[in-house]
């Protein structure tokens, strides 16, 4: 599929916007576009990892995933 389109979905999915929340799914969506190298996905994950949201707290994949974003200049990292 379109990374930056899993990514949109899944901040929707995560905010309830234009539907119900799922948180589930939309860590599902967050990860693989993380994966698939979406910048702002990366920087989104980083921050689930540091607070702990919908994924147990690691500082250290949460630094790893940051450093990433902000390498690869998303907006948010």
């Amino acid at each position: 599929g379109n990374s930056h389109a899993e990514y949109l979905a899944a901040v929707m999915l995560l905010g309830g916007r234009g539907g119900e929340k799922d948180a589930a799914r939309g860590m599902e969506l967050l990860r693989r576009a993380s994966d698939n190298g979406v910048p702002d996905a990366r920087a989104a994950l980083s921050a689930a990892y540091s607070m702990g949201e919908g994924v147990g707290v690691d500082p250290g994949k949460a630094f790893e995933l940051a450093k990433s974003a902000a390498e690869a200049e998303s907006a948010y990292g």
